[in-house]
């Protein structure tokens, strides 16, 4: 291979893959590896004779230069001494948790962790909201008290929004309609979010990527999974995190999902009216963040973003969630 060549990104193969982990972690009868998803970091699903061993990802370049992946696996062994359920990393024969590959592109980290199971259950949506709350309740009172040896991502208005918004407006125009109203909105909810002081209150380690598909239930456990993006911030974005997922998927049926979990959250901390109107804003902040995330994945694998629906579907939200935060300002 010519030394000049520069790659992007490689995808490695299942069955190389298979050979890394059969030779790197005390594990009997690796049957399979099958590659479940591939973006920034990319996702195996390995398997075992009779049953799912867990899930390797290997972290993109930059998540690796950042160490992102030592972080990931300080907070979840924290959270999981703190009897919160996480699907943890399994240890290497050399005892770490983290193995680094030496690919084209350059070194990139890889972990396994544990298959977190989940059983489906014929329950009312308002009787396992409920029971979410709960537990996102517990595991944000100890992400409160976590004290981090090394540096997380910051997951502030720079980071969330205005660097989402310059890549956003390189990608559309930043004088396209869209743009300008986006731009419109962020400044809004920068303003507003700006006049409250949240880092005496409800600061720490947030998920990242918190919505139902990365809380395992199986029956009365409820694992969390799939902590990549976590970082350091208001913990209420989590929550906008929560509100804006749910709305993407239930539209206007949100509210049976969201009251019944906000209650069961507020079992554990206790939200006044000012933070849950943050937590308004922050739907829209990760809806912001949600389509650059989209358009960076989609250039990282050398195409372009062209998914109309999707840029509408944001902006359709963002407008609706503007229009009920504004009423219920005024009420």
């Amino acid at each position: 291979m010519s030394k000049s060549l520069k790659f992007v990104k490689s995808i490695i193969h299942p069955d190389s893959l298979q050979t890394i982990i059969q030779q790197n972690y005390l594990l009997e009868n690796v049957e399979s590896v099958t590659l479940v998803k591939s973006g920034f970091n990319d996702t195996y699903h390995v398997k075992g004779a009779k049953s799912s061993i867990g899930y390797a990802r290997i972290y993109s370049l930059a998540a690796t230069q950042s160490s992102s992946a030592d972080f990931e696996a300080e907070f979840l062994l924290y959270l999981n001494e703190h009897n919160i359920s996480v699907s943890l990393p399994i240890k290497l024969n050399n005892g770490s948790y983290k193995k680094n590959l030496k690919l084209p592109e350059g070194n990139r980290d890889l972990v396994l962790f544990e298959t977190a199971t989940q059983l489906s259950e014929n329950v009312p949506i308002s009787s396992y909201a409920f029971k979410y709350g709960i537990h996102v309740g517990l595991l944000h009172l100890a992400a409160m008290k976590f004290k981090p040896k090394l540096k997380p991502q910051q997951l502030n208005l720079d980071y969330l929004l205005f660097n989402s918004l310059e890549l956003i407006g390189q990608h559309i125009g930043k004088q396209t309609a869209e743009f300008q109203f986006l731009n419109i909105i962020a400044d809004k909810v920068s303003t507003i979010l700006g006049k409250l002081d949240l880092s005496k209150n409800l600061f720490g380690i947030c998920h990242g990527d918190l919505h139902t598909q990365n809380i395992m239930k199986n029956g009365n456990d409820y694992t969390f999974i799939d902590f990549e993006l976590c970082g350091e911030g208001s913990l209420l974005y989590d929550l906008g995190t929560i509100k804006s997922t749910s709305w993407m998927s239930l539209g206007n049926k949100v509210e049976t999902f969201w009251l019944p979990f906000l209650n069961g959250y507020l079992c554990q901390i206790k939200l006044d009216k000012q933070q849950l109107l943050c937590v308004e804003y922050y739907a829209i902040v990760r809806q912001i963040w949600l389509l650059k995330h989209n358009i960076e994945a989609t250039k990282h694998k050398g195409n372009k973003f062209s998914n109309i629906d999707a840029m509408q579907q944001t902006i359709s939200f963002i407008k609706l969630s503007d229009a009920v935060i504004t009423a219920k300002a005024t009420s």
